[in-house]
């Protein structure tokens, strides 16, 4: 608990440092905006408790303040939301949390944050929202709906392509050859594995942990044995998660593309973050709209 609250502290020293850093170097309008919304709860029991101190009415407040700032139109962003909870009996649902606190900025096609953040990146599926990166709070949420921010750093990239969702579906499943590299099997359903080899000894396995046909690809790096001169670059790699967002109208596709878990102060990060721009907004879109891919060009 203690190095959890710790990590915490420091993360929020981090954030509240680099924001400060760039709001004093900007000589541009910063743009302020505050909310706060209260809640009152009662909840009822027709039936008496059955142990002795347990009431027939409870009644909460709570209070949601958010606070952002923003700057350089927009591209540069700090963002809070918080959370309190105050129970008139039920003490144990007293409690207070940082739902969501992150720096954002955002680089022509590229957006990086780093801090707590709610990231939505699942489906709905009838009235129910599968999320597959957040915690759902199991204590202010009864039907699971309620998601936590998770602590995390990550590099996330669209593109637009002028290509159906199917098409787009098989080249992130079948031709992942066309676009990236050279791989041994195909990825189409959840549990495969596959390696993608680059010669000389370096390669990745990927393991396919979810799919949702023309709309959502993701894959976990299992494996990492890459020849760089990158010092940790396989430690940084290993467990890391690939999300792959497929949107939009036919013929006129939105591909968001997340590397959760590549982090700037990593070794891999600035070589990374460049070979990912490349294989994303050039080589899978050059693939996708003219039928050639530039896999071997980075």
């Amino acid at each position: 608990m203690w190095k959890l609250m710790s990590t915490g502290r420091l993360l929020v020293l981090v954030i509240m440092c680099a924001a400060n850093n760039c709001l004093g170097q900007t000589k541009e309008e910063v743009y302020r905006e505050f909310t706060l919304e209260l809640e009152a709860n009662e909840r009822f029991f027709f039936k008496e408790g059955l142990y002795p101190g347990q009431k027939r009415n409870y009644l909460s407040l709570a209070v949601h303040p958010e606070y952002s700032l923003e700057w350089k139109d927009g591209k540069h962003s700090l963002n809070f939301t918080g959370f309190l909870r105050l129970d008139q009996y039920d003490k144990k649902r007293n409690h207070w949390d940082i739902r969501e606190l992150y720096w954002q900025s955002v680089f022509k096609n590229t957006e990086f944050s780093i801090g707590a953040k709610k990231v939505f990146w699942g489906k709905t599926e009838s009235a129910h929202l599968v999320d597959i990166i957040n915690q759902t709070d199991v204590v202010e949420s009864f039907d699971g709906e309620q998601k936590l921010g998770e602590v995390m750093v990550h590099l996330s990239q669209s593109v637009s392509i002028r290509a159906s969702k199917e098409k787009v579906f098989d080249a992130l499943t079948k031709e992942i050859d066309q676009w990236w590299g050279p791989v041994d099997r195909y990825a189409q359903k959840v549990g495969d594995v596959f390696k993608i080899d680059f010669g000389g000894g370096s390669h990745w396995r990927f393991k396919v942990v979810a799919l949702s046909e023309s709309e959502k690809v993701v894959w976990e790096c299992v494996e990492s044995n890459q020849d760089h001169n990158i010092e940790g670059m396989d430690e940084e790699w290993l467990g890391s998660k690939l999300h792959w967002d497929i949107s939009g109208k036919q013929q006129e596709v939105e591909v968001k593309f997340l590397h959760q878990g590549l982090v700037p102060q990593g070794n891999c990060y600035g070589a990374c973050s460049t070979a990912w721009d490349f294989y994303v907004t050039d080589s899978l879109k050059s693939f996708l709209e003219t039928g050639e891919g530039k896999p071997e060009e980075m």
